[in-house]
């Protein structure tokens, strides 16, 4: 920060992007939890592709018999609910990180 006349100023520096590595050390209940909600989001995942494959209109647009998907289809509590609801899992789906 300067100051002039009394008034102070921010000055911003680009940092270059850099990566960083961490590691964690989970205890057991925590792993237990860390792979259940992996699992949920891969089983959210792997069934949107399927039911995108099988052009569900919930989450696909059609034009001429063209389809493609709708991402924001897929972000809306209605197909997050058909998600739990047919597909129960250990953990809600809202707590994996997947909440409208």
């Amino acid at each position: 920060m300067k100051e002039h006349n009394g008034v102070f100023s921010i000055e911003y520096k680009r940092i270059e992007n850099y990566t960083m590595k961490c590691r964690l050390y989970p205890n057991k209940e925590q792993a237990l939890k860390i792979d259940a909600i992996l699992h949920g989001l891969r089983v959210a995942h792997n069934v949107t592709m399927y039911e995108m494959k099988h052009h569900n209109p919930a989450i696909t647009n059609s034009k001429e018999g063209v389809y493609w998907p709708d991402f924001k289809k897929m972000s809306k509590a209605k197909w997050l609910n058909w998600l739990r609801d047919n597909y129960p899992l250990k953990l809600p789906i809202a707590k994996m990180g997947l909440v409208p």
